[in-house]
């Protein structure tokens, strides 16, 4: 069984497998996934009491499944998550895990996802550095590399290529 996530799917799926002994993953695919968040994240945390407020985003609309921004509620409940993931997060994370990260990604920080693995010794993880096509632009918003649309066509499909390879090995070719 496989899982593949992007961002809190990430947070949600890990989570999963670390707080439950019954779950259990044979390798796992992540895109820029929200264990770790840059301490500009965290200012949200002020607004906790506000949980109706809407935060609006930047991200092109066609990423966004809500138009108006993201609520407040739904940042208490990133917080919350992360929060239990980081208490339960062991060595029962240590599968075959392959994450796609833009260094220029405005919510995770590589740093925090390298220390996550050094914490834990998650010597099965590997990280692939995505960097974005220079046809993309100066306004690409790094966190979405979940399409060629996001990443440009021979990024997107050299990630799916190092994808292909992480998850089926030899049977690949």
């Amino acid at each position: 069984m496989f899982l593949t996530a992007f961002s809190v799917g990430g947070l949600i799926g890990l989570d999963l497998l670390a707080s439950h002994s019954d779950v259990q993953f044979d390798k796992i695919v992540l895109f820029a996934p929200a264990l770790s968040l840059r301490a500009t994240i965290y200012l949200e945390r002020a607004l906790s009491p506000f949980p109706s407020l809407v935060i609006p985003s930047l991200a092109d609309d066609a990423y966004l499944a809500n138009k108006k921004g993201t609520p407040i509620a739904a940042y208490n409940a990133l917080f919350e998550t992360l929060y239990h993931f980081e208490d339960n997060a062991g060595t029962k994370l240590n599968v075959p895990t392959l994450i796609f990260i833009d260094e220029q990604d405005e919510f995770i920080p590589l740093w925090g996802l390298k220390k996550l693995v050094e914490e834990h010794n998650l010597d099965q993880w590997k990280f692939y550095i995505v960097q974005k096509e220079k046809e993309m632009g100066t306004g690409t918003f790094h966190h979405h590399i979940i399409d060629a649309a996001s990443t440009g066509e021979n990024v997107w499909q050299d990630m799916m290529a190092a994808t292909t390879r992480h998850l089926l090995g030899d049977k690949a070719k």
